[in-house]
């Protein structure tokens, strides 16, 4: 059996070394050799033999044949395969004449000798289509707030502060590796370790209940396993990017806990709470003053109040009046989130009554 496979082979050799049609496979009831299948291969599936011009070889001594960029692969009833390369390059030029210049993918000093192993649909591949190196996009960590709170928000003090997973969304990428910008490949290997921690401290996976006042940081950490190696176009070792070797990647999201302010804008007697700021400025339009009310606004004792400005209507600029205006002070707690918080009122106290005017109050924290 084994005499007779390697004689099946060999005339294969001597048919293929002059063959340059096209590779046919399907049952042999479909095989037309004096048309569709003249001077072309066909591999009858259900009777196992390859067919050239309705010349039968192999018969069951064939299990499976493939045919791919010139190289004809003969599978054997042995387990062996056997291997034929058809359509070479063939040239009368010495082998170590050489290119002198790129031609397309073929770089300039390549020989004669390294073409003629080639089949002469790989130097057309070669020649059409030049290796092109990859990019590379590198992996990330994606971290958002959801459910009533967005990054960089403003929440008053005592709130209730987001937690996980109902107010965070998780994420990450893999990263990418490019050629001629579409992805072909992962850049990082599969990540190995996920923690979200608030502050500076990976420890502190414990988040707080409350909203803080401050900058409140929230981390997400991606630890990825090394990557893959790049490839080229070509499939070989890409010289342009290097193998991701493993490392982390954090995203961030911020919140921003502030005590709220308060001011005579809905009525003169009244101290309204005020849109919540994460700045150290508060403006707002107070109406009329009477013998009833006089204009006022409200700070945590803790601030400092450092300034205070009226709108001049004729030249549309604010104006310092000094501090001493708002001279009447007085101190009482403010109820924020069901907690007393120590508040300095500031009540203009003129000898004169004023009209509607819009202040510009700065503070310090």
């Amino acid at each position: 059996m084994a005499e007779n496979q390697e004689q099946t082979a060999a005339m294969l050799a001597a048919v293929l070394s002059n063959f340059t049609g096209m590779f046919f496979r399907g049952v042999k009831a479909s095989y037309v050799p004096a048309t569709t299948h003249k001077d072309k291969l066909y591999f009858a599936t259900d009777t196992h033999e390859l067919l050239v011009n309705n010349v039968s070889y192999g018969g069951g001594g064939i299990t499976d044949v493939a045919y791919e960029n010139g190289v004809l692969t003969i599978s054997m009833t042995d387990g062996t395969e056997k291997t034929v390369e058809t359509g070479k390059y063939e040239s009368a030029m010495d082998d170590s004449l050489a290119t002198v210049e790129d031609l397309g993918g073929i770089p300039a000093g390549t020989t004669a000798e390294e073409l003629k192993a080639k089949t002469i649909s790989q130097i057309l591949d070669d020649l059409l289509f030049p290796t092109v190196q990859p990019t590379k996009t590198d992996p990330t960590a994606t971290l958002s707030l959801k459910s009533g709170f967005s990054n960089n928000g403003v929440y008053e003090v005592g709130a209730a502060a987001p937690v996980d997973p109902t107010n965070f969304t998780k994420g990450y990428t893999l990263g990418a590796i490019n050629i001629a910008g579409v992805k072909k490949q992962d850049y990082a290997g599969a990540p190995t370790a996920q923690v979200l921690y608030y502050g500076s401290s990976e420890s502190q996976t414990e988040l707080p209940t409350e909203i803080a006042e401050g900058a409140m940081k929230y981390n997400y950490k991606v630890t990825f396993a090394a990557g893959p190696q790049p490839l080229d176009s070509k499939g070989g070792n890409a010289t342009s990017v290097t193998k991701y070797a493993g490392g982390s990647k954090t995203a961030t999201a911020t919140i921003n806990g502030v005590y709220p302010l308060f001011a005579t804008t809905a009525d003169i007697s009244t101290l309204t709470k005020q849109a919540l700021t994460n700045g150290t400025q508060l403006t707002f339009k107070a109406p009329a003053e009477s013998a009833g009310g006089r204009h006022a606004f409200k700070l945590p004792t803790k601030y400092t109040l450092t300034k205070v400005e009226a709108l001049n209507t004729l030249s549309n600029q604010y104006e310092d009046i000094g501090i001493a205006e708002f001279g009447d002070v007085t101190t009482a707690n403010e109820t924020v989130q069901g907690k007393p918080v120590s508040y300095k009122t500031y009540k203009r106290n003129s000898a004169a009554l004023s009209g509607e005017t819009t202040f510009r109050i700065t503070f310090s924290k």
